[in-house]
């Protein structure tokens, strides 16, 4: 049958269309003549299954759900080992290997003065009294409050620790040497001349202090005052420590 198959085929045009089905026929005949001749053996006859062979769709959803799971909990590991952000207390002091003075939580996080009755303020009469702790050791007369960027807090913190301060009855003097984005003019509705810059070209800065709250009279506020062309310059030049030594021996 398979020299009957093949003398057709040789016999056709390459082009002809009755070729293929020769080719299959071919192709069956050598399967039938490999099968006749192997050594496969019938084992059991096949019958029809009485329930699925795949799996239900309670197991489906059930395997999804714990390869879900897993993959939720890998993927939660990945972010937090790859998280460098301090989140609390705990860890900023193990991080940077530091004792924390005082927690101010985001509601007292605000640009402008706090009522002396306000919830608000008692953060920084905390962060007032480990301030005065520290005292006890050494003698604290100047505290730079600083950010690594703009809107960490630090205008509203040195606003409130100055507030805390004038509270307990001591003067206190507030300068600000922020001399690219000034905020305490606008925050006590200050006139922006004078100030700073002012004092570092050669004006007496206590001629220059603001009483901007009438209750509190402790409280005085030196602005930055006009902004100068070279802020980094200015801030490194001697003029800057003789002008808070003044203030502080007044």
């Amino acid at each position: 049958a398979e020299r009957d198959f093949q003398e057709q085929l040789d016999a056709l045009p390459v082009d002809a269309p009755e070729r293929q089905e020769l080719q299959e026929g071919l192709q069956r005949l050598s399967s039938f003549r490999a099968l006749a001749t192997g050594d496969s053996r019938v084992i059991a006859r096949a019958e029809v299954p009485s329930e699925p062979s795949n799996l239900g769709l309670g197991q489906v959803l059930a395997l999804s759900g714990i390869l879900g799971l897993a993959l939720g909990l890998v993927g939660a590991l990945v972010v937090e080992s790859l998280d460098k952000r301090v989140v609390d207390v705990a860890s900023f002091e193990r991080e940077y290997r530091l004792r924390a003075l005082a927690v101010v939580p985001q509601r007292s996080f605000r640009r402008s003065p706090l009522r002396a009755g306000s919830a608000d303020l008692e953060p920084f009469r905390i962060l007032r009294t480990a301030v005065d702790f520290a005292r006890v050791t050494r003698p604290v007369r100047a505290v730079m409050v600083t950010s690594a960027v703009r809107g960490e807090g630090a205008t509203s913190v040195s606003i409130g620790l100055a507030q805390a301060i004038a509270l307990s009855g001591r003067p206190v003097i507030l300068v600000e040497l922020n001399l690219r984005y000034p905020t305490l003019a606008r925050t006590f509705r200050l006139p922006d001349q004078g100030g700073v810059t002012s004092a570092l070209l050669g004006s007496d800065p206590n001629e220059l202090l603001q009483r901007p709250l009438n209750e509190l009279p402790n409280l005085e506020v030196l602005a930055a005052g006009v902004l100068p062309p070279n802020p980094a310059e200015l801030l490194e030049a001697p003029a800057l420590d003789v002008m808070l030594r003044n203030l502080l021996e007044d």
